[in-house]
């Protein structure tokens, strides 16, 4: 490859930054290329981010290209959280290398295996080269930087990794927060994807969204999303709780939308535990509006099962902020009986 054709194929270098407790706010560019990708050829929206109009505008001439009409129709028939998924698995670009899969956590394997990471690389790799994708994201590299300062500015100080490690008992991760600003807005708002060493709470947002409402849902979000992964982990050692309490939903029934989203009994467990874990995490932050809100949030408008999940843990956390007690790596065998206690 020549000088010419080479240009625009390397790796920019863009913002990122450190906070408290290796908690880290930084651009992806595995996930930056699929949303632009996905933004090129869209329609406008009103109210989108700059990122996603210089990205349109910019690819303009791609928008029909081969990977971009795959990665749509693959968005369609999967899920755009499978391909984000899949894609936090590959290597940096140019290359995207797909890893080995003894390489990629089970929970991706067994619940996002469509596409497959190796399946996904080449589409990925060719339209970085084609679309010389690192010239455009080096020359919107100002606009990144302020994404990442707006994060870093939300989450300064707040000690997300410690409550994780304090919550579950482990958090064997590198929690990361992506402003994904080049995506053109949709019904995606943030998705959660994880690989085997880092979590990632993907962050989407139109110029339009209320700096105080993001601001509230990127720490709720930081948290929510680095719980899922060490989550599974520790299910996998206590496989039987999820069953174990399928009596919550005979007496608080999620919602038709709630039910259809999360579409087995153990995958809404899993998401009703880690909303309840936010609350606990937004009451060690003060922040005891916020915590209320999110309560009477998801208990009224999807899974009303949140408040007995929170009424169980209640006196194993006062314990457990006291050093009484061990983290829920090795207590979450005891929840039915918690749970079936307070209903």
């Amino acid at each position: 490859m020549d000088g010419d054709s080479q240009q625009g194929t390397e790796t920019p270098a863009l913002p990122a930054a450190m906070l408290t407790r290796g908690l880290e706010a930084r651009i992806d560019l595995r996930l930056a290329t699929v949303a632009a990708m996905l933004t090129a050829g869209s329609s406008p929206v009103e109210d989108e981010h700059a990122l996603v109009t210089s990205t349109r505008e910019a690819l303009s001439s791609y928008a029909d290209h081969p990977a971009v009409r795959w990665l749509r129709k693959t968005v369609e028939r999967t899920w755009f959280l499978s391909v984000a998924m899949q894609t936090a698995q590959l290597g940096a670009p140019p290359l995207f290398v797909a890893p080995p899969l003894e390489d990629i956590p089970f929970f991706v394997l067994r619940d996002f295996a469509d596409p497959a990471a190796q399946d996904l690389a080449p589409h990925l790799s060719g339209f970085w080269h084609e679309a010389r994708l690192g010239a455009l994201l080096e020359r919107q590299a100002p606009l990144w930087a302020e994404g990442v300062a707006e994060i870093a500015a939300i989450l300064d100080r707040l000690d997300v990794v410690g409550f994780q490690e304090r919550f579950f008992g482990r958090f064997p991760y590198h929690a990361v927060v992506v402003p994904l600003l080049n995506l053109v807005p949709s019904w995606v708002n943030g998705v959660g994807v994880a690989n085997a060493r880092e979590t990632y709470a993907v962050c989407c947002r139109a110029t339009g969204d209320a700096s105080q409402s993001y601001a509230s849902w990127v720490t709720e979000l930081a948290q929510h999303e680095a719980s899922h992964p060490v989550l599974e982990l520790i299910l996998r050692e206590h496989p039987g709780v999820p069953a174990d309490c399928a009596f919550i939903e005979a007496a608080y029934p999620p919602t038709a939308h709630f039910a259809s989203v999360y579409d087995t009994a153990e995958a809404r467990w899993t998401e009703t535990f880690i909303r309840a874990s936010t609350w606990f995490f937004l009451m060690e932050l003060g922040r005891e509006q916020e915590a209320s809100e999110h309560l009477r949030r998801h208990a009224s408008q999807s899974a009303p099962m949140i408040e007995p999940f929170v009424k169980a843990l209640t006196p194993w956390w006062e314990q457990r902020r006291g050093e009484l007690a061990p983290g829920v790596d090795r207590v979450l065998d005891q929840f039915p009986v918690w749970l079936r206690a307070v209903i």
